[in-house]
């Protein structure tokens, strides 16, 4: 599932690259209730337009699962996996 987040104040990724908004697309496991980032994507406008400023897209062997219960990602999640 795609999400993307806009920013009232540029930001600047570690390599120096300043972006208005970033698109990320993250895996879900509904089972273990963890998900996984796939890609980021750093934007140069808000709402994913302008330029690619930076972006980065890992294989699914470089997937890294983490917990959802608790955080913000939980709501996230529950939308992904269909639960109330």
């Amino acid at each position: 599932m795609w999400k993307i987040a806009n920013y009232t104040k540029v930001q600047t990724n570690a390599r120096g690259d300043r972006y208005m908004s970033a698109k990320v697309l993250k895996a879900y496991n509904c089972r273990e209730e963890t998900n996984a980032r796939i890609t980021l994507i750093h934007y140069s406008e808000s709402m994913g337009e302008g330029d690619v400023v930076w972006s980065d897209k890992r294989q699914e062997s470089e997937w890294e699962w983490n917990p959802v219960a608790g955080t913000a990602m939980q709501t996230v999640w529950k939308i992904a996996c269909g639960k109330k």
